[in-house]
Parts: C-alpha cells; structure tokens; sequence
C-alpha cells in the first residue's frame, strides 16, 4: 500500500538523536517521492510490478546524489541546514526501501538482482522495528542529557514545536 504513515515513524527517534543535523521536511518529501510510481501505477492502471524501479537501494541512491546536487546548487554555501537537508533526504529513502522490503515481496530492493531476500510475510516485523524505533525515541526524550542538559518538558516542548510547524508549511 504507498503512501502509508509507517514510514513517518523513523523521524521521531531521528530528529530527537540528531537535532539540527536532520530534516524531518526533506525525510517526508523523500517518502513522497519515491512513492510516485506506485500511486501512478495504481491511479492509471498500468501493467507490471507496484514497487518497481523506484524502490530499489540503486534508485535510492540516484535520487539522493540527484537531490543533493539541487540543495548545492540552490542553497547559499554558509547556509548550515543544506547538510540537514540531504541527511534527512538519504535517511527517507534508505528507510523507505527498508521497509517496504519487509513488506512487499514483489520488490526488487537489490536491483539489478532479481527477488526480495528481506520480504518477511505480513507486517508484525515492521510494526516491531518501528514500535522499537519509538521506544528508542521516548527513551532518549525522556534520559537526562549530559551533554546539554536539556529537561525533559523542555525537549518535548522542543519536539512538540517542530512537530506542529510541520503542518503549518504554506499557511499564514
């Protein structure tokens, strides 16, 4: 099925792990992406695999090098987020095509070899690496910080925030 809020699941412990170095925007926008072929094939009814070419890790890879080629060329060299950006763009489709090969068998994740040898069938192994990624995210929420010492309230403040701009793009 494309398009599902599973994938969503990775930025929590990403973004609070790696803060500033990680953009949950560019992570989205890659899950879209990659997801164009199969909304297409289903939309337009076209013959051949759901998941083909576009999720595959050399598709995965094609996309990031040509997506950070656009945030280089388009972003002023001092501005520090463009690192962020590509992280967070590589980080989404990597992800993506990892757990979609859990769940699709007719995926080809190792193009140009043929067969799915991550397919697990059904989707208990997929709700357990994200049940385990959130738990991982709420532990490191919830430790205290040596580094920074950030509260609690505070880094869910934090989280919280981000969060809600996220679905503030484009309104005023």
């Amino acid at each position: 099925m494309p398009i599902t809020p599973l994938h969503f699941g990775v930025i929590l412990p990403l973004k609070l792990i790696r803060m500033d170095k990680f953009s949950a925007a560019s992570f989205v926008v890659a899950n879209i992406i990659i997801d164009t072929e199969p909304v297409f094939k289903i939309l337009f009814e076209t013959s051949g695999d759901l998941h083909g070419f576009s999720h595959s890790y050399l598709w995965a890879v094609i996309m990031t090098l040509v997506w950070a080629g656009l945030i280089m060329k388009t972003t002023d060299p001092g501005d520090i987020r463009r690192h962020a950006r590509i992280e967070g763009f590589a980080w989404g489709v990597g992800s993506h095509v990892l757990l979609d090969s859990f769940v699709h068998s007719e995926m080809n994740p190792l193009y140009p070899y043929e067969g799915n040898p991550f397919f697990w069938d059904g989707m208990e192994p997929v709700s357990i690496v994200l049940f385990i990624l959130l738990s991982l995210g709420m532990i490191f929420i919830t430790r205290p910080s040596t580094k920074h010492q950030y509260r609690v309230r505070e880094r869910l403040e934090r989280v919280r925030f981000y969060f809600a701009g996220l679905f503030r793009v484009g309104r005023q």
